[in-house]
């Protein structure tokens, strides 16, 4: 019978065989086992044997690697949270307030901008009518009355707001076919035209007035159908 040399006898170590030196491929042997969440690791820098052990955790939006914190990047959306401030790219800022004249600019809230190929729709609500019509200057750029029923004794008792220079204030009457009186109280004064006294019977009566800051009144411009 012939002799056999026996196989030499290996010492496992966390179930992975250690692999003689005489057997060693140039890059090492990647042993089996491996499961998501485990990284390769050698076990010691004088071998080449490698386990499997448990990887580090991935990161997180909560760390300086995220985008939390005072960028104002934080949450689970990735744009919320406590934020205190956010800085804009060189192109936005510029759009928002260097260039805000620009083409394709924007105009800031505060300060001066010219508008060009702008058009500005005027604030025209439905005034109920009654003998003291409530009209608010400063939402208010035209304000229709229709079907007017009674005499108007006061166009100054429900008048609020606060004009500055340069406000002007259309009013436009209608009555329900009967001529009403109009008396327009306090808050008005004649100028190039004199304040209507009375509709005229089923026309619209236009009336233009401008604000005049010296006598803060609203000063009658025009009147007519």
């Amino acid at each position: 019978m012939d002799s056999q040399v026996p196989p030499p006898v290996l010492k496992y170590t966390n179930t992975i065989p250690p692999i003689p030196y005489w057997e060693q491929p140039p890059y090492g042997v990647v042993p089996p086992g491996g499961e998501p969440g485990y990284n390769l690791s050698k076990d010691s820098a004088e071998d080449f044997d490698v386990n499997w052990t448990p990887g580090g955790s991935g990161g997180s939006g909560a760390g300086t690697s995220g985008f939390s914190g005072t960028s104002g990047f934080s949450g689970t959306s990735g744009f919320s949270g406590a934020g205190t401030s956010l800085v804009l790219g060189a192109g936005v800022a510029d759009s928002l307030a260097v260039n805000n004249n620009s083409p394709g600019g924007y105009s800031p809230i505060d300060g001066t901008a010219t508008l060009t190929n702008k058009r500005v729709t005027s604030r025209a609500p439905t005034v109920t009518q009654s003998a003291t019509p409530t009209i608010n200057t400063n939402v208010t750029d035209v304000a229709h009355i229709t079907g007017l029923a009674q005499a108007v004794t006061s166009f100054t008792t429900n008048l609020t707001g606060t004009p500055v220079e340069g406000d002007m204030l259309r009013i436009d009457i209608t009555d329900d076919g009967t001529a009403r009186a109009i008396t327009w109280g306090a808050s008005f004064e004649n100028g190039a035209a004199n304040l209507p006294s009375t509709t005229l019977v089923s026309t619209r009566l236009d009336i233009t007035l401008y604000w005049n800051t010296v006598t803060s009144k609203w000063r009658c411009m025009f009147a007519g159908p």
